[in-house]
């Protein structure tokens, strides 16, 4: 009876144990599903900013060469409309003639 004794508490130690390393697993289990939570958030955050930040990078583009056209067509006209002109003029040499522009 001593020994049959024995081993039940053997056995209610060790079922103890594998009690305790379930509830062990499981909390490990939900820490880790909690950290790749908050990694999937940053990347998600990170994935955000990369796209706001390719759209900035798209528009200032945009407006740079907006800006240049912008000052090649105000630098074109400086000359009182003659560079307009003589490309015109240009143009017309090149497809067979016709009659000149007057600005």
């Amino acid at each position: 009876a001593e020994a049959a004794a024995a081993a039940n508490v053997g056995a209610s130690k060790e079922a103890e144990a594998a009690a305790e390393a379930v509830r062990a697993a499981e909390e490990a289990k939900a820490v880790a599903l909690r950290d790749a939570e908050s990694a999937l958030a940053a990347a998600r955050r990170a994935a955000e900013t990369a796209r706001e930040n390719a759209a900035a990078a798209v528009a200032k583009e945009r407006a740079r060469a907006a800006a240049a056209l912008a000052e090649s067509v105000r630098v074109s006209g400086e000359g009182g409309g003659e560079n307009m002109v003589v490309g015109w003029e240009n143009n017309v040499e090149k497809s067979g003639g016709a009659e000149r522009l007057e600005v």
